[in-house]
């Protein structure tokens, strides 16, 4: 009979088995790797009706619990501009998808556009937010692009 790993109980041949048991084995291990396996997707709420969707803005797919967020948003609200230091919340995450249990400002990714340098991208209280390195305009019917990863 074969033995089994610890955590996700994938067996595996003993030197004892006979040969004739491996593709089975080979089939059992196959088996629980694909079901342990997972992807899950979802579109995070805007934060505000100022930003709409472009195509699969907003989409997370959550694959064996590591998010990768896909954001393509364009701006439909006023243009602005933002001084060094700034803040742009872009997405609410709670209920939606798992982020770190931390208080702390998790750096994900980065968010670029017509513009502006590469601004970089934390979570923060459930939040997907924008810090502004230097001063930033954020124009009306332009396209920003980036993209995070996080694992919770």
């Amino acid at each position: 009979m074969p033995a089994t790993t610890p955590t996700l109980k994938i067996p595996y041949p003993l030197d004892s088995d006979p040969l004739r048991s491996f593709p089975q084995v080979a089939k059992d291990a196959a088996t629980i790797l694909d079901s342990a396996s997972t992807i899950k997707t979802a579109t995070l709420p805007l934060f505000d009706g100022a930003w709409r969707y472009d195509p699969e803005g907003g989409l997370v797919r959550t694959i064996n619990g590591t998010n990768h967020l896909s954001i393509s948003l364009v701006r439909t609200g006023s243009s602005f501009h933002m001084d060094a230091g700034g803040i742009i919340d872009l997405y609410r995450v709670n209920n939606v998808v798992k982020v770190p249990s931390t208080r702390e400002w998790v750096m994900v990714g980065t968010l670029f556009g017509p513009g502006i340098w590469p601004m970089p991208i934390f979570l923060n209280n459930g939040l997907v937010r924008v810090l502004c390195y230097g001063p930033v305009d954020i124009h009306q019917n332009q396209t920003y692009r980036g993209s995070a990863v996080w694992v919770a």
